[in-house]
């Protein structure tokens, strides 16, 4: 909480025979950010506590960062940058593409942090997910579903990848969330208008991994569409999840 370059990302926990949280927050991120938002938290096999974040240090530029604790949430070590992404309603130089349903002052990256506990071939991989159209720029003018994994607790990140298959760089997918399942397949869900060439009507797909996010199919499990045009105007344009 806050002015610029004292936000930070907060963290208090519960032993498993506590009765209540602790009553003071840890800092995880540490104070140096122009803007840092969207903490999300996942604990490995080995009871390590991954933290990931979105933030800022300069106010032009946002990437996703990660931190770890390996003494039960006490200390986090330094955090480091997973990859940059390019977000709209952040990113300075970004056209913001018009998300019919969601005002862009409320539009958010929607990320989120998993980890694979299964004890299977790809235990103790991180999986981050967000929405953005680009890495370091602008890449497409439709928003993707991205994806990045590490395999050795956060040293290293795969390279981002997009998880909707439609190739249409016009057309939005947005606000993923994600679930790793006791076979450790990754899953991941998220509103997507591929099928509307007006980028209003929003399906909602799901995308499987079977081979530790490598490769993902999709699946639309509505059976009809919801008209977003008409969603902002129920809630201020705070847009669908707020």
């Amino acid at each position: 909480s806050g002015v610029s370059g004292t936000q930070f990302i907060a963290l208090r926990y519960k032993r498993a025979n506590d009765l209540e949280f602790i009553n003071s927050s840890i800092n995880v991120s540490g104070f140096n950010w122009a803007f840092i938002q969207f903490g999300t938290v996942a604990v490995t096999s080995d009871g390590t506590v991954h933290v990931t974040f979105f933030a800022s240090q300069n106010g032009q530029t946002y990437s996703m960062y990660h931190c770890k604790s390996t003494d039960g949430g006490d200390t986090f070590s330094t955090p480091t940058e997973v990859t940059q992404t390019n977000v709209p309603s952040f990113t300075a130089w970004d056209p913001n593409p018009n998300l019919t349903g969601v005002s862009l002052q409320r539009f958010y990256p929607s990320c989120y942090l998993a980890a694979d506990v299964s004890g299977g071939a790809n235990d103790g991989s991180l999986y981050l997910t967000w929405t953005a159209n680009g890495v370091d720029t602008t890449e497409t003018y439709g928003l993707d579903v991205w994806l990045s994994y590490s395999r050795d607790g956060g040293a290293t990140w795969s390279n981002p990848q997009r998880v909707n298959n439609d190739g249409d760089p016009q057309q939005h997918q947005f606000y993923s969330s994600i679930y790793v399942d006791e076979e450790g397949d990754v899953m991941l869900g998220w509103y997507d208008r591929r099928d509307d060439v007006a980028n209003i009507s929003t399906d909602y797909y799901i995308g499987v991994s079977t081979d530790g996010g490598a490769h993902f199919t999709n699946v639309k499990v509505n059976l009809s569409p919801t008209l977003f045009s008409t969603v902002g105007n129920s809630n201020n344009g705070f847009g669908i999840g707020e």
